[in-house]
């Protein structure tokens, strides 16, 4: 029996199947060289599927946005200031409270951890940019 060829790709221990490669790395090479191939089979998966995939981008949101509160209320804040037209500088909250030392920034009064978030003194509705100075 002949030894079997390990994949040509460095750090690769998996068998060598097709052009030297694992079926890993050369379903890259082949979604690579075909991407027009792929983007049709993905667009009829999608048409034929819809339902289906919308149902799995719900979860998979809601899944993101528990698990990254403070990364989507970021993104909500920055939104929100882009379509009104305003000034957007991205804030980290840890940040904030480390700069009024747990403090609110509105009531002055001291702050849990988690009852922590971001609040605009002049609203975002009102005009109000979305930076360490509002």
């Amino acid at each position: 029996m002949l030894p079997k060829s390990t994949c040509s790709v460095d750090g690769c221990e998996w068998p060598a199947r097709w052009r030297g490669w694992c079926p890993k790395h050369y379903q890259r090479w082949w979604r690579q060289t075909h991407l027009e191939t792929v983007a049709a089979s993905a667009a009829m998966y999608y048409h034929a599927n819809r339902e289906k995939v919308a149902a799995y981008q719900a979860v998979y949101q809601a899944i993101y946005r528990k698990a990254n509160r403070e990364q989507d209320r970021e993104y909500s804040h920055r939104r929100r200031v882009r379509m009104a037209g305003g000034f957007v500088e991205p804030l980290d909250l840890a940040v904030l409270v480390e700069r009024d030392g747990g403090y609110c920034g509105i009531c002055h009064k001291k702050v849990q951890a988690a009852e922590r978030s971001i609040d605009h003194i002049l609203p975002i509705s009102k005009g109000g940019a979305h930076s360490y100075a509002n």
